[in-house]
């Protein structure tokens, strides 16, 4: 109908695919988003975790997992819209990580860290220092097209009809994010975020984003990060090393970091985008029955603190990734959301 049901902006695509993949799954496709050094071009596969829940257990291929998702015979009546929208100044807003060789060749590879660590090829010979933007002439990247693909599976009438006779309606819980991006992280050690719109049964928090580089080199990072529920800590202070690892482990997440070769093609180096990913456990065990119901509670308040103050710049920002469940009500042949 006119209802929008979810938002998923950028950096949620980027944190929920690599703490629900697989290693091998996740490796794949990131693999298949990175062109070798000849290509210009490239076909990126970016999986959109939307609506669906897998109920039986992960294995790497997508045809060893049960998932459920929207029934669409239950509400004949409205049309499902996925809009996908993509950034107007794709090519300009790309960063070189180092400086290139003042040799630099067609088809020499830049890294960059906006939004994503994908890989594209340079077309120019001309040297670039660090940190220089690329213009949209430098570089192949145009858009030329864009298809979406769904599994559909198809039910037979008597199912349509009993689904359609409810009196009470068909109530679903279905797969759901909700997201916070906050761009001022002003120059204090310790920012904290307002969350009160959050309203999911939410099961974790991925806290990512980029607060500059401080002036030894290094990225700034998460020190600790400290969530209250209606002024009471819902765990205390938790480490960001914890974060950074462990609980995705305990919750049965993943962890996925990207890994490549260095310049040499023997050493290896994970890369990691600004203050990189961290996961919150809201609950036991990820979609849980520990999940923590946030539409019961009107003051949310996440509190990072950094490893040194933020560095200012337009580039810096702090993106939330709230993930849980939420309740969709089939009745009359229409769907509505019962919250969020």
């Amino acid at each position: 109908g006119t209802q929008i049901w979810q938002t998923i902006e950028n950096q949620d695509l980027r944190v929920v695919n690599s703490s629900e993949m697989t290693s091998d799954c996740f490796t794949e496709t990131s693999s298949l988003t990175t062109p070798s050094a000849a290509q210009t071009s490239t076909t990126a596969w970016v999986v959109i975790p939307s609506l669906t829940k897998t109920l039986g257990p992960r294995f790497g291929k997508f045809t060893n997992q049960t998932e459920d998702g929207y029934p669409m015979a239950a509400a004949p009546h409205q049309s499902v819209k996925i809009k996908v929208y993509f950034r107007d100044d794709f090519p300009t807003t790309l960063h070189i990580v180092g400086a290139l060789p003042t040799t630099a060749a067609p088809g020499v590879k830049i890294n960059t860290k906006e939004d994503v660590p994908i890989q594209f090829s340079l077309v120019t010979s001309a040297p670039l220092s660090d940190g220089a933007k690329i213009a949209d002439s430098a570089v192949g990247s145009a858009l030329t097209s864009c298809k979406l693909y769904a599994k559909q599976q198809i039910m037979c009438n008597e199912e349509r009809e009993q689904m359609k006779a409810m009196p009470m309606g068909l109530p679903k819980r279905l797969k759901m994010t909700q997201n916070s991006y906050t761009s001022d992280l002003g120059s204090a050690v310790t920012k904290t975020i307002e969350l009160d719109h959050f309203s999911l049964y939410a099961s974790h928090l991925i806290i990512s984003g980029n607060a500059g580089v401080s002036t030894t080199g290094t990225a700034v990072k998460l020190s600790s990060v400290e969530l209250k529920l209606n002024s009471s800590s819902f765990s205390g202070q938790l480490p960001g090393v914890l974060l950074d690892s462990c609980t995705s482990d305990s919750l049965g997440l993943y962890s996925n970091k990207y890994i490549y070769g260095g310049s040499s093609g023997t050493d290896i180096a994970v890369e990691e985008f600004g203050i990189g990913t961290y996961i919150f456990p809201l609950a036991a065990t990820a979609f849980g029955g520990s999940c923590v119901p946030l539409n019961r509670f009107d003051s949310i308040r996440l509190t990072l603190t950094f490893s040194s103050a933020p560095i200012a710049g337009s580039s810096t920002f702090v993106n939330v990734t709230c993930v849980g469940e939420t309740t969709a009500l089939f009745k009359g042949g229409a769907a509505s959301l019962a919250m969020y």
